[in-house]
């Protein structure tokens, strides 16, 4: 990938036991200090965003973070074949909230 221009993508997932990436279990206290850890790595690398599927994300409260006029939805405009392991989607959002 020398001379690419791409972005470092890290993967940290916080599962339960039965393997479960959603839920309520999110909200136990018992999670509180992997919930911090995850704040304090989100911090120190200094990630340009953050990337929750939407069973994960509705869990959240988005009021605090979110307006109307977010996109809510997004058409798939292209998809292009960079390489032997590389896709480049460009999408156009939607914004069915707002309208």
């Amino acid at each position: 990938m020398t001379g690419k221009n791409r972005p470092y993508i890290i993967c940290h997932m916080l599962s339960s036991i039965d393997g479960r990436i959603s839920g309520d279990f999110f909200r136990l206290s018992e999670l509180q200090p992997a919930r911090s850890a995850f704040g304090r790595i989100r911090s120190e690398f200094d990630c340009d965003g953050i990337l929750y599927g939407t069973v994960t994300a509705a869990v959240f409260d988005r009021s605090p973070y979110c307006s109307e006029n977010i996109p809510a939805a997004f058409s798939l405009l292209d998809v292009q074949k960079l390489d032997e392991d590389t896709l480049w989607l460009r999408y156009r959002p939607k914004n069915i909230r707002g309208k």
